[in-house]
C-alpha cells in the first residue's frame, strides 16, 4: 500500500505538463536509474530491524548526494524509512539544509517494534500502551534499555521532520498520544489512480455487480492471521452451519505460505470445515480490481490490528461495494456511516451475524451504497499535497503555523 501511494503520487507529478514541478522518486534496490527512466533512482541501502538505523549510511549518503546537489529540492517527502534507516532524516537535513522534510506515516513502526502492528506477542492482542516495559514483554530476549533508546531515536527522527502527514486521523491521533508532535500536520487520504477510477465507473464494471441473493463475499489483501483470516474463516464456518448452501467467499491475495506452520494448519483445518463455501483465488494486481470487485456483493476487512487506511476500502467504494469491517482503528474511521458496517474485533460470531444480516438484504446494501462518497483520486490527493507543501514552505519563510 505504501509503495502504491508513493509511486502514484510521484507519477502524477511527473506526468504534469506544468514543469514548475519536478518530481523524483528514490527507492531501495539495485543502484542506478530504472529502465523506464521516469526520474526513478534506486540506491543500495539496508536498515536494522529493531533500531531502524541504516547499516551502510556512508554508502547511502554518497549515492544520494549527487542527485540532491543537482536538483536542489524544496520538499523532500518520505513515505517510508525502511531500508534507508530513520537516520536518513538527519542526513537529509545535512545534505539539503534548505529543503523541508515531510514524512507520511503509513503505520506504527516508529511506535511499535513488532513490525509496526501494535499487536502483542505471542497473544496477538491490540497494544494500547507502547512503552519500553511493554515492548520488553513482547521481546523478552532484548534489554529494556534497547526500547528506551529506540523510543528516543524515533522521537528524534520525528523532531527532524518539518511536517507530518497521515492518511487517517486515527493514526495521527496515536502518534500525538504517544510521541511529542510539535510541527504542522495534515490528514491526506491516499489517492486511487485515475485509470482505476475510470474503469470502476464504467457501465460494464458497475451494472452486473449485484446479485439478487447478495451472497458473494470477498477478502482482498495479504492472507494472514493479522489481517484477520482466521476470524473470517471461523465466521464462515458459523455461517455455513446456520445458512448452508447460501453464500460464497473468495479470498484474493497471497501470503498464507509465509505464515507460521501452526497458523497454516489452522487455516487449512478451517478451509476443510467450510467445504465449498470458500475459494482461494490467490494473488492479484491493482488493475485486476474492477473485474474482481464485479464478482462480489460485499467486501470483508477483518484485520485484528489497527489498520491505518486500507486502500481496499477506497477500491470497494469506487466499485459501489459495501464493506463489512473490524470496528476499530482506521477501518472504523473509513467505513462507519460511510458505506460499511462494523463488527467487534476478533469476534467471529459477531462477524458471522453481520454476514447473515447482509445475505439478500437489498435495503441494507442500497442504504450503504447511498452513504458512500467519491473515493479520493490521485489528482485530488496530489492537489492536497501541493497545498500542504506550499503551507509548509510559507511557514518556514514566515515562521507562522499552517492553517
Amino acid at each position: 500500500g505504501t509503495e502504491h501511494a508513493a509511486f502514484a503520487l510521484h507519477n502524477w507529478f511527473y506526468q504534469q505538463t506544468d514543469k514548475t514541478i519536478e518530481s523524483w522518486i528514490i527507492s531501495p534496490g539495485d543502484p542506478g536509474l530504472s529502465e523506464s527512466d521516469r526520474h526513478d533512482l534506486r540506491i543500495r541501502s539496508a536498515s536494522q530491524p529493531l533500531n531502524l538505523r541504516c547499516s551502510n549510511p556512508e554508502q547511502r549518503d554518497a549515492q544520494l548526494k549527487p542527485l540532491l546537489e543537482r536538483i536542489q529540492p524544496h520538499i523532500i517527502h518520505l513515505h517510508h524509512y525502511i531500508h534507508f534507516g530513520i537516520d536518513l532524516i538527519e542526513a537529509l537535513g545535512r545534505l539539503c539544509p534548505a529543503a523541508r522534510i515531510i514524512l507520511t506515516m503509513h503505520e506504527y513502526l516508529l511506535l511499535c517494534p513488532n513490525d509496526g502492528q501494535m499487536i502483542t506477542r505471542p497473544q496477538q492482542q491490540i497494544c494500547t500502551k507502547p512503552s519500553s516495559h511493554n515492548c520488553k514483554e513482547c521481546f523478552p530476549f532484548r534489554r529494556q534499555d534497547d526500547f528506551t533508546q529506540r523510543k528516543h531515536a524515533t522521537q528524534q527522527a520525528l523532531n527532524n521532520c518539518h511536517a507530518l502527514i497521515s492518511p487517517s486521523a486515527w493514526l495521527m491521533q496515536q502518534f500525538q498520544q504517544h510521541r511529542s508532535i510539535q510541527q504542522p500536520t495534515a490528514v491526506i487520504e491516499n489517492g486511487l489512480p485515475m485509470q482505476l477510477l475510470s474503469a470502476m465507473s464504467s457501465s460494464e464494471a458497475v451494472q452486473p455487480s449485484e446479485t439478487a441473493a447478495l451472497n458473494r463475499f470477498a477478502f482482498f489483501g495479504r492472507a494472514s492471521e493479522r489481517k484477520g483470516l482466521l476470524i473470517l474463516l471461523r465466521a464462515c464456518y458459523q455461517l455455513s452451519l446456520s445458512h448452508p448452501g447460501r453464500f460464497d467467499l473468495q479470498i484474493h491475495g497471497g501470503g498464507m505460505k509465509q505464515e507460521p506452520a501452526a497458523i497454516q494448519h489452522r487455516i487449512h483445518h478451517l478451509l476443510n470445515a467450510c467445504e465449498d463455501h470458500v475459494q482461494i483465488v490467490g494473488r492479484y494486481q491493482q488493475h485486476d480490481i474492477p473485474q474482481l470487485m464485479n464478482q462480489c456483493d460485499w467486501v470483508i476487512i477483518p484485520s485484528i490490528w489497527w489498520e491505518n487506511s486500507p486502500v481496499v476500502i477506497q477500491e470497494a467504494f469506487a466499485a459501489g461495494t459495501p464493506v463489512i469491517g473490524t470496528g476499530h482503528g482506521g477501518i472504523a474511521e473509513k467505513i462507519e456511516h460511510r458505506g460499511g458496517v462494523c463488527f467487534r474485533n476478533g469476534d467471529a460470531r459477531h462477524l458471522a451475524s453481520r454476514m447473515a444480516e447482509a445475505l439478500g438484504n437489498q435495503q441494507l446494501h442500497q442504504s450503504l451504497v447511498n452513504q458512500m462518497i467519491r473515493p479520493t483520486s490521485i489528482q485530488d490527493c496530489a492537489d492536497q499535497h501541493l497545498t500542504f507543501y506550499r503551507q509548509v514552505l510559507q511557514h518556514h519563510e514566515s515562521g507562522s503555523a499552517p492553517e
